[in-house]
C-alpha cells in the first residue's frame, strides 16, 4: 500500500481529499474564513513546541508518532496539510 497523492504546498504537503481521523489534538481558529484558517494553522505549526504538524482544512490539529498509508481515509472536501520542513530535518514518505 502507498500513501495518497499529495501536492507540495510551502513547507507541507497537501493531500486534497483525505484526512487522517482520530488523531485530532484541538480544533483551531475556526472563527476564521477557510483560508485565513489554513494560513493560520501553517504558521502556528511552525513554532518550536507546536502542539501539531499537520491539519486538515476544518482546523483539526493533528498528532501522532507514526504515519502509515492505511491510516489515510477518504474526506470529500478537505485537505489534509502535514509540515515536512522544519529546521533541521525533512519528512520523506515512502510505499510500503
Amino acid at each position: 500500500m502507498s500513501y495518497p497523492p499529495c501536492v507540495r504546498d510551502g513547507d507541507f504537503v497537501r493531500f486534497d481529499g483525505w484526512d487522517i481521523p482520530q488523531h485530532d489534538v484541538g480544533h483551531y481558529f475556526q472563527n476564521l474564513s477557510a483560508t485565513a484558517r489554513v494560513a493560520k494553522l501553517k504558521e502556528e505549526s511552525g513554532y518550536y513546541g507546536a502542539r501539531y504538524f499537520a491539519f486538515n482544512t476544518g482546523g483539526w490539529a493533528k498528532s501522532w508518532t507514526k504515519i502509515d498509508p492505511s491510516m489515510f481515509v477518504r474526506a470529500n472536501g478537505s485537505s489534509l496539510y502535514i509540515r515536512v520542513e522544519f529546521s533541521g530535518w525533512t519528512f520523506y514518505p515512502r510505499k510500503l
